[in-house]
């Protein structure tokens, strides 16, 4: 249920900043007139697994889903060069691409972070970024894939 909760915020602050910041662009999906470089933050969810192992249940997984907001990074030529951020499982994460972000094209990066605030961890990822913002990826937590969507503001 409070995935549920987590996801019903995370779609409508999509609507929300996708509202003040050009309304044509969520019902008509025409391009955004924000340049790349006004881009501020991004508000995300991650779809990721545990598995685990006990005698009684044997193996059972569980899937998670982990909204989230991050503010950009950006170099000097005001291009964005990743990003950093929380989510809902006290996740700070630290984004950084191998080359600025291109549109309508994979964007490769490495992240590291912390999860529950003082387990760290590392991966790296990759996400295709629209002309509008909308993004979509594959990151791994070590070596365990996790899939996300979102959207630049």
């Amino acid at each position: 249920m409070k995935n549920y909760i987590l996801i019903t915020f995370l779609f409508l602050g999509c609507v929300f900043g996708n509202t003040i910041n050009n309304v044509s662009s969520i019902l008509l999906l025409k391009n955004s007139s924000k340049h790349l470089s006004d881009w501020r933050y991004s508000i995300d969810i991650h779809m990721g697994y545990s598995i685990g192992y006990n005698q009684v249940d044997g193996f059972n997984y569980s899937i998670n889903l982990a909204p989230g907001v991050s503010l950009t990074k950006k170099n000097n030529m005001g291009e964005i060069i990743g990003s950093k951020g929380i989510n809902s499982y006290f996740k700070f994460s630290s984004k950084n691409y191998f080359n600025p972000l291109n549109l309508n094209r994979l964007n490769a990066f490495w992240i590291w972070g912390t999860t529950n605030i003082i387990y760290p961890y590392i991966g790296i990822g990759t996400e295709y970024v629209n002309n509008n913002g909308y993004y979509w990826g594959i990151e791994t937590y070590y070596i365990l894939p996790t899939l996300k969507f979102g959207k630049y503001f």
